[in-house]
């Protein structure tokens, strides 16, 4: 999941009223779906800051926010696939000899990718 927000600080002080309760739903989304994820808020002080920081080059932190949970998601998306082969292979070598002598590394393995 992945959560972009502004928080325009503005003139009154609800910015940390709604600023905590952002965070506190994707929190809550989060833990009732199981889908793990992370909130990028940018806190800015005018609509004009806000607006310069979302322009579509560099400088664009949503955007820097995005493509980083998009490559940790992939890298853990390959890491797993990584590890479910691996398992295979250990199973099958445990059918082929006819014992379980690879049963302790195959008991890891699906320890770490749980």
């Amino acid at each position: 999941m992945i959560t972009l927000g502004a928080v325009i600080r503005g003139d009154t002080g609800h910015y940390e009223v709604v600023a905590g309760e952002c965070a506190r739903g994707v929190q809550d989304v989060q833990l009732r779906s199981g889908v793990p994820g992370g909130l990028w808020r940018v806190d800015d002080h005018t609509v004009e800051q806000a607006l310069e920081r979302s322009l579509p080059d560099e400088t664009n932190k949503g955007r820097e926010a995005a493509l980083t949970r998009w490559r940790c998601h992939s890298a853990s998306s390959r890491l797993a696939r990584a590890l479910d082969m691996i398992e295979g292979v250990i199973a099958t070598f445990n059918d082929v000899r006819g014992d379980a002598s690879f049963a302790p590394v195959a008991a890891k393995v699906s320890t770490f990718t749980a």
